[in-house]
């Protein structure tokens, strides 16, 4: 029996509905074997990731094999979706660093290990995303400023000053760091691109700033920050954000962040009090600060100079000690030239101190808050959420040393440390802040090659049917 001429059209015009089908390619480290006629399969990788950069089209994975690598570029790559560059085993792929450059958009980086060779030699950015790529993805990374940087809290002075870069920077748009950590270094993660996000990562030994926000619409959510040291004059910084040429910064959400002081049981003599979340330089509109835990010495625990339409809800603020202080405080102030705070809601907070108060001109309301006193159960709950030192064990690295020393020792000698306590988030669609253009949005994945082959058969099975039925 012939094959009717809908089956066959059908047939036919499958091809022409499937994408290319997505590709795998596999790299080998810089002092692997030469191998002859590499074409990225498992048994002949290409020698260089730019090699496999190059082949790659939307949709592909780029694997890494175990060892070492130079820096890995991504340079001017803009694919129509998204390509996957990762270690093809855990994190046992090392490279010096990562950056991702010019107008490249649609990459995820994931599950590697990020570290110099001479750490007092190399100074880059360990983990940079540049300031016209968009729709980039870290996650799963282990960068630290040196391989042996879990033991930072033996560091001197001079060690510190000469791993002062950059962990992560990113100018880019709707770039996201996520799952990863950050070990030993000056500023942990700058961000001043926008629609930037920050989640469930952990940053831990820092001697200048955890976090720089500066872009619009940023959102910080899930992170753990912990273990700063001071070695200028410089005081170190949880989370900081400042406007810049005079233009507010819009939109950003600061989310269930813990932030802790000292947590390690070996403590630094250059551990420092470390300003909580500190914005001194607004105007900053449409801000939600919300569900942060901060445990801390210095002042200011939250404290907004400049806040407009600005959301406080929800968090904790207390003092490292234990005591019965009245700091750190949560804060409202006036903006730097005097222009009041207005539309802003402080509501839900414990913390040892409230400095600023209801005004209904401005639309300022304080509400339901709590001023702690005695705060040991607490402090005691919030440190024994913290298990450190996260590293691997690795060669030459110190054994754990005595706990931290006064109240907080003490607190720490009664805490079962079970691991990491604390909520991880799933990013999910932004919504949208009420009278705020978020511009648009990256373009839907398309339907999967397996769919729309079986749009085809099903539709040309369909044709068939009705032909038989009409000449039966």
């Amino acid at each position: 029996m012939r094959p009717s001429r809908a089956f066959l059209a059908a047939v036919l015009l499958i091809p022409l509905a499937l994408p290319a089908w997505s590709a795998t390619y596999y790299v080998a480290p810089k002092n692997a074997a030469a191998v002859t006629g590499r074409d990225g399969s498992k048994s002949k990788p290409f020698s260089t990731p730019t090699a496999a950069l190059n082949r790659a089209k939307a949709g592909d994975t780029i694997l890494l094999l175990d060892g070492d690598y130079d820096a890995l570029i991504v340079k001017n790559k803009t694919f129509s979706g998204q390509v996957t560059i990762r270690s093809a085993n855990g994190k046992k792929a090392r490279v010096e660093r990562v950056s991702v450059e010019g107008n490249s958009s649609n990459v995820l980086v994931q599950n590697m290990s990020v570290w110099a060779s001479n750490p007092d030699t190399s100074k880059a950015d360990r983990v940079r995303a540049g300031n016209s790529t968009k729709d980039v993805v870290f996650d799963g990374l282990d960068v630290r400023s040196d391989k042996n940087a879990g033991s930072y809290a033996t560091w001197t002075k001079a060690q510190w000053a000469s791993r002062s870069t950059k962990g992560f920077n990113s100018g880019g748009t709707r770039v996201t760091v996520k799952n990863s950590t950050f070990t030993g270094f000056g500023f942990s993660a700058v961000m001043t691109g926008t629609y930037n996000k920050a989640l469930n990562n952990t940053i831990q030994g820092f001697s200048m700033d955890a976090m720089r926000v500066l872009g619009d619409y940023s959102t910080v959510q899930g992170n753990r920050i912990v273990d700063a040291v001071r070695i200028n004059s410089n005081h170190p910084d949880a989370i900081q954000s400042w406007s810049q040429n005079g233009k507010p910064v819009k939109g950003m959400v600061i989310a269930d962040n813990m932030i802790i002081e000292w947590a390690s049981k070996k403590k630094s003599p250059l551990s420092s009090g470390v300003q909580g979340i500190g914005f001194f330089d607004g105007f900053y509109d449409g801000m939600t600060i919300k569900n942060n835990t901060i445990a801390i010495s210095a002042y200011h625990g939250i404290s907004v100079y400049g806040g407009r339409k600005l959301s406080v809800t929800g968090n904790k603020v207390l003092n490292i000690s234990g005591q019965a202080k009245t700091y750190p405080w949560i804060g409202i102030y006036s903006h730097k030239n005097g222009t009041p705070a207005t539309d802003v809601t402080v509501s839900g907070n414990q913390a040892m101190k409230f400095s600023g108060k209801s005004n209904a001109k401005n639309g300022v309301v304080f509400s339901g808050n709590t001023v702690l006193t005695n705060t040991t159960s607490m402090l005691e709950g919030i440190l024994g959420s913290v298990s450190l030192p996260l590293l691997p064990a690795l060669e030459n690295e110190p054994a754990p040393g005595p706990g931290q020393g006064a109240r907080a020792s003490a607190l720490m000698a009664k805490t079962v440390q079970p691991g990491l306590a604390f909520t991880t988030f799933e990013e999910a669609a932004p919504t949208a802040p009420s009278a705020v253009d978020l511009g648009s949005e990256p373009a839907p994945v398309p339907l999967p090659a397996a769919g729309w082959l079986m749009v085809a058969v099903l539709g040309g099975l369909g044709l068939l049917g009705r032909r038989r039925k009409a000449t039966a």
